[in-house]
């Protein structure tokens, strides 16, 4: 990053207005997710490394203006105390050390929820008085061409809405005497460092503020109704086992209308022979049986990779099982933690194939069985 580039104007804010601590977050938050290479797998080329270079560039800028020091020490001289550019710093561990599994590893919930507004965490219910709609979590099944290839197919599941007749509240209510309508209860306790103040949600409205006096027939006191739901989801080639796809207020409703909507994630499955194959990263690990005679004298063997290609590969004589072969770069394109493409290998494992055999087939198996027993 050069020297030049205003860190505030990165983050979409002014030096001039004095952006608060709070602020600098929220614009991080913002342009982090915005830019972050998992939402623009299916972007030309041009398009990813221009997002990968200003994911870059926000991190690096937050990294700068969320410390007190590193801050006073940038606004008083401009210096930013990295010579002024981003090398040896990395942007994905910064942004997982801040909001947890982001586009990644399967996990991290809470943090998803803070990121896009997803289902209702305590955390959110205290900022807002308000229950955000409940996420969806759907596992898609692919198979070996699907996580070659990368895939883009319509799902259909069913969400939460506020029913139309009680608009969310359940029916005929009044306001909640516990919490007073907030949602929340405020305790006080005395303890060994003074007075404390702890919130929680009011057990007695479940956060809504108010208390359900006759329910309604339509959605029998849920506040909600199930709605079929399709919407078409892309998930990259290259991805593994557990890791998901986050579709931003696609979830069910929240049961106020001022509340944002949960989010639908896509969890990846893995949906093939396993027996058969397996996937190591990038790797991938075919066991192909092949008859034992031709494991013995030698033979070619045509090898067909899950993105269409075929390719040809010699089993030299005397090979025993078990014995792997690699076909190099034929694996899963796959990005390391720099956003660095990793092509692996597809690896064939022989498994010996014996065949049930005939009578003429046993008599020149002793026949070759007794030259051996003669040496």
């Amino acid at each position: 990053m050069a020297e030049h580039k205003d860190l505030y104007k990165i983050l979409g804010l002014s030096k001039e207005n004095n952006p608060s601590a709070d602020e600098i977050k929220k614009a991080y938050r913002k342009m982090s997710i915005e830019h972050h290479p998992d939402r623009h797998g299916s972007d030309s080329e041009e398009e990813k490394q221009k997002h990968e270079e200003m994911f870059k560039e926000v991190a690096f800028a937050y990294s700068i203006l969320s410390d007190p020091k590193k801050k006073e020490r940038y606004d008083r001289f401009g210096d930013t105390g990295e010579g002024g550019s981003a090398n040896g710093f990395d942007p994905f561990e910064f942004f997982r050390g801040h909001f947890g599994g982001g586009f990644g590893g399967f996990g991290g919930f809470d943090d998803i929820r803070d990121m896009f507004g997803g289902s209702g965490s305590s955390r959110g219910t205290q900022r807002h008085n308000i229950v955000p709609g409940a996420n969806i979590q759907m596992r898609i099944p692919l198979t070996l061409e699907d996580i070659y290839n990368g895939v883009k197919k319509k799902v259909k599941f069913q969400v939460d809405v506020r029913c139309p007749n009680c608009h969310g509240d359940g029916g005929k209510t009044h306001q909640c005497p516990h919490c007073h309508g907030t949602g929340t209860i405020t305790e006080t306790h005395n303890t060994g460092f003074g007075i404390m103040q702890t919130q929680h949600q009011c057990q007695y409205c479940n956060g809504t503020g108010k208390i359900v006096d006759e329910k309604c027939h339509s959605c029998g006191g849920s506040g909600f109704i199930k709605k079929d739901k399709i919407l078409e989801i892309q998930l990259p080639a290259g991805i593994q086992e557990g890791q998901y796809a986050v579709y931003s207020n696609e979830g069910s409703e929240s049961r106020s209308n001022l509340g944002p909507n949960g989010n639908f994630i896509a969890v990846a499955k893995y949906d093939f022979d396993t027996s058969r194959y397996s996937i190591n990263g990038a790797n991938v690990v075919e066991k192909v049986k092949i008859p034992y005679y031709d494991a013995i004298i030698g033979t070619s063997y045509k090898v067909s990779i899950p993105n269409g290609k075929e390719v040809s590969v010699n089993i030299a004589p005397g090979t025993l099982p078990g014995k792997r072969l690699a076909l190099r770069e034929y694996g899963l394109k796959l990005r390391d933690q720099m956003y660095n493409e990793i092509i692996g290998d597809y690896i064939i494992e022989i498994v010996y194939d014996i065949p049930k055999t005939t009578d003429d087939e046993m008599k020149y198996l002793r026949k070759i069985k007794n030259l051996y027993e003669r040496k």
